[in-house]
Parts: structure tokens; sequence; C-alpha cells
């Protein structure tokens, strides 16, 4: 996936719009602990909680707005749109807009719209490859899933996932395993 343009500094604390936290919510994942993901994923990528891109910084206005398209690049299984969008609001301290185009579990195109984000340029770009790295990690897993699950489809077989995920993110990983049609086992040793 990646982020395609159409024609200040990172706040860590943010409050998601009630249409990111309800989206959350909806969709079985807490939206604290969805902020924490995005508050770490920022930190790791600007160098710690205080961090600057300096690249970001020195290129672009600080009052400079945009809007970007978030764009299919592959066909796939989309999973993980309300938590890019939760990277977007905290990096802008919930100074963005975030349209979702696609709902979680569908079928994609190359090509295909999935999302649309506006808002301060310098958040956009300090959250792009956060959000985008989640996004694509989710609907990986969930693309992979549906072709486990279209390869038994019919035959009373039902893909379950395991415990095997990646430190940190299982409650992401294994939402995106039931948006690609397959089953959660067991949540953890408990």
């Amino acid at each position: 996936m990646s982020l395609r343009e159409n024609p200040s500094s990172m706040s860590h604390s943010a409050v998601f719009s009630q249409e990111t936290a309800g989206a959350l919510t909806e969709k079985g994942l807490d939206p604290e602990w969805v902020h924490q993901v995005a508050e770490r994923t920022l930190t790791e990528d600007l160098g710690g909680p205080t961090g600057v891109d300096v690249t970001t910084a020195a290129t672009i206005p600080a009052d400079r707005v945009d809007t970007a398209d978030v764009v299919a690049r592959a066909p796939g299984v989309v999973a993980g749109l309300a938590v890019a969008a939760a990277v977007f609001e905290v990096a802008s301290s919930g100074e963005v807009t975030w349209e979702p185009r696609k709902t979680d579990g569908a079928r994609v195109a190359a090509g295909d719209v999935l999302a649309t984000v506006s808002g301060p340029a310098r958040a956009l770009l300090i959250a792009e490859r956060s959000a985008l790295n989640l996004l694509c990690r989710i609907s990986g897993i969930a693309t992979h899933t549906r072709a486990w699950v279209d390869a038994v489809s019919g035959t009373g077989v039902v893909i379950l996932d395991t415990r095997k995920t990646t430190p940190g993110l299982r409650l992401v990983e294994k939402y995106a395993v039931r948006c690609g049609g397959g089953q959660n086992k067991r949540m953890g040793l408990f």
C-alpha cells in the first residue's frame, strides 16, 4: 500500500475521534491499546518520544495542509483501516480527517483507494510510514488467511490461528485472521 498525494511537530497525546474510537471498539479492538501501539510505532520511527522528522521539518511549511489517498498496491483483503486512522490521529493530535473508502474484510484490487486522509502535511508525512506498515501487516495476514479459507471452501474445514504472533501486535493480528474469514482459536494462555 502506498500514500498517493492529491492535488509542527508531533504530539504524542491524542484523543481519537468518535468515528475512530467507535470503529475500533466495533472491531473488538480497545482504543487505548491501539493508542499505545500507535504511540510506540511513531516513537520508534522518530527515534524517541520527542524526536523530529528532520526532512519534513526542513522542507514542509508548518501551516501546509494536504489530502492524500491510501491506495492498495496489490490485490488482497484489506484490514486495519481504523488502526491506520488511529496512527494519523495520534501523529496530528486529532487534526486529521480520515474517510474510509473500503471496509475491513473487503477484497481490493491494485489501485483501489482504501481511504482518504486530510490534515497538516507534516503530521501526514510523520504518520504515513507507521500507519502503512501496520495496515500492510494486518491486510497481509487477512489476505493470506482468505487464501486458505478459499482453498478449503466447501470441505467443512475451519481455518484457525495460533498464538504465534508478532510481540505486541497479537490483538490486531488475530483481528486480521477474522477479517480474512478465519477464526481465533485462543487469545493466550489464559
